[in-house]
């Protein structure tokens, strides 16, 4: 068998998620070709058979190993990747509750003793004010302004039973972007379903040029 008939016989084909698998076990092929090619006396015969053998069985077993591990991949990603969508969607509805200023859709998924954190800015040092959660939801609710707040998830963090959504916001005002900043939900798992504990939020008036847009 030849340094191509190698390589094709160790190739394994896998995601573009995969590439850096499949690159390490794309230059083990060419380095066992190039061993058995080098190996080869001038009359055909291989001077090291036996060496080269016992590599590629062990090898063999390896890449067979990892062939089962990279099936799995995909189901095990699925599986982490669960409770990041949960905590997600709770965040979703929260922000959808507010932008149809729907005060039980907001408070439906918060915990009873919800707290918002407010940190603004200012030059005689910052502002920090918190409020409950039920309370701010009210004050949407209740608000004659159009109010809406569209957000870009940037991080989820999950750790059994709490979680943590950080996403970008822009606030606007019957169409006009007031300011913007960083929403930082915390969330815990409660008779199963992910709620909100506490958001904490920076606002900021300027720069907003890449804060999110309606």
């Amino acid at each position: 068998m030849g340094h191509q008939g190698f390589s094709a016989y160790l190739n394994i084909t896998v995601t573009p998620a995969k590439a850096g698998v499949q690159l390490l076990l794309g230059v083990v092929a060419e380095e066992a070709g190039s061993r058995i090619k080098s190996g080869m006396t001038t009359k055909g015969t291989c001077s090291h058979c036996n060496k080269v053998a016992l590599i590629l069985f062990t090898m063999r077993g390896l890449l067979t190993f990892l062939a089962a591990v990279l099936a799995a991949t995909p189901v095990l990603a699925q599986a982490l990747a669960e409770p990041a969508q949960d905590a997600i969607a709770a965040v979703r509805s929260f922000t959808d509750a507010f932008d149809r200023a729907d005060e039980a859709g907001m408070t439906s998924v918060i915990i009873e003793s919800a707290q918002v954190v407010l940190v603004r800015p200012r030059e005689d040092g910052d502002t920090v004010r918190s409020l409950p959660l039920a309370q701010l939801a009210a004050n949407i609710a209740s608000s004659p302004a159009d109010l809406k707040e569209p957000i870009a998830i940037k991080n989820v963090m999950v750790d059994g039973p709490v979680a943590m959504v950080w996403a970008d916001f822009s606030l606007f005002v019957d169409g006009t972007r007031s300011h913007c900043g960083v929403d930082i939900f915390t969330l815990v798992q409660q008779d199963g379903a992910w709620k909100i504990a506490t958001i904490t939020y920076s606002h900021i008036t300027e720069p907003c040029e890449e804060a999110p847009a309606l």
